[in-house]
């Protein structure tokens, strides 16, 4: 089964106009780290990954995040350091060779080519929980006719490892659930009334794309599924870009490996 050309066509612009201007020679070339050995860091494995489950790079971009967080500035007052960090999995283009170094090109060009400001927004357990049930319906299954190379805009997101539980896939799409949800080690159903800071992409939490509007989501998927409903809730544009800072990340550990959290940790499962 194939993505309609038209949904391609007025989703990919969507994306595209987040895209920066083409940075210098310079700053392609300036070299930010050193890539670690594992084969879950390449592009390969993050392009077969992305829309199925979990992925190193992903993982490694949100943590960052919630590191990078507690230097984020305050807003009305009130810190933006985040609990939680979350990135749609069509932003990700793929990963680095591993074993090698890594220019500010490679991370542009091959993993995240899109300019997405980080939007801290004020989210309760409860809808958290809701996030994550409609995250479970988006992934890609393995009876769906999908070339997993294609753009997928599902919106499925990864999350940061604060964050862990089971997407158990049942029939259909319409009946996918998520369950053993654990925030901070302890069951999301304990924490419905707390709050709790969360990061996203502008693209997903500001402009609703990908079906996270309370629409249907569409890309594929039964008109049974309509997505969670991100515009709605309180948020801040902090003005930091994605991408920068999880460069920045790197520049600060100069390597991406498992010391400085690139890894896959079982934070997602899958089952039937």
């Amino acid at each position: 089964m194939k993505i309609p050309t038209h949904f391609l066509a007025i989703a990919t612009a969507t994306l595209l106009s987040s895209v920066q201007a083409q940075p210098s020679e310079e700053q392609l070339q300036e070299i930010i780290g050193t890539a670690g050995s594992s084969k879950e860091l390449s592009t390969e494995t993050n392009i077969a990954s992305r829309y199925v489950g979990e992925t190193m790079i992903a993982n490694f971009m949100n943590d960052a995040i919630v590191a990078r967080s507690a230097h984020f500035p305050a807003k009305d007052g009130q810190s933006q350091q985040v609990d939680l960090a979350a990135f749609n999995a069509s932003g990700i283009r793929g990963g680095v060779e591993p074993n090698s170094q890594i220019s500010f090109g490679d991370w542009y060009n091959g993993v995240m080519p899109f300019a997405d400001n980080i939007v801290v927004a004020r989210m309760k357990g409860a809808q958290i929980k809701a996030m994550v049930m409609s995250n479970a319906q988006r992934i890609v299954r393995p009876e769906d006719a999908l070339d997993l190379k294609d753009f997928i805009p599902r919106g499925f997101l990864h999350f940061s490892k604060g964050l862990r539980y089971t997407i158990k896939l049942n029939s259909d799409a319409t009946t996918a659930v998520a369950q053993d949800v654990m925030l901070n080690g302890k069951p999301i159903e304990a924490q419905l009334n707390e709050t709790f800071n969360v990061a996203f992409g502008d693209y997903v939490v500001s402009r609703g794309s990908e079906g996270w509007n309370g629409e249907k989501v569409g890309a594929g998927l039964p008109d049974g599924v309509t997505g969670f409903d991100l515009t709605s809730l309180p948020k801040n544009d902090t003005g930091l870009v994605y991408r920068n800072e999880v460069v920045a990340f790197i520049k600060e550990r100069g390597v991406v490996d498992e010391s400085s959290g690139a890894v896959k940790d079982g934070r997602v499962k899958v089952i039937p």
